[in-house]
């Protein structure tokens, strides 16, 4: 992710590019907050079972590197 920071800001013109970067990191930490509930339901689901649940959320990098 650290590569995100050098080609991010790139991406926009100069006039909008704080607001680009601004928006695109804070973006990522929503998604985090969403991933923390939904891994909370996971585990209510499988009983209890973290084990079971970081299981299934580690096919979302599976899925990512294709």
């Amino acid at each position: 992710m650290a590569g995100c920071r050098l080609y991010l800001p790139e991406l926009f013109p100069t006039r909008a590019r704080a607001t680009g970067q601004g928006v695109s990191f804070k973006h990522r930490t929503h998604l985090a907050a969403v991933g923390a509930l939904t891994q909370g339901q996971l585990v209510s689901h499988y009983g209890g079972s973290y084990a079971q649940a970081g299981a299934l959320v580690t096919l979302i990098y599976l899925v990512a590197w294709f």
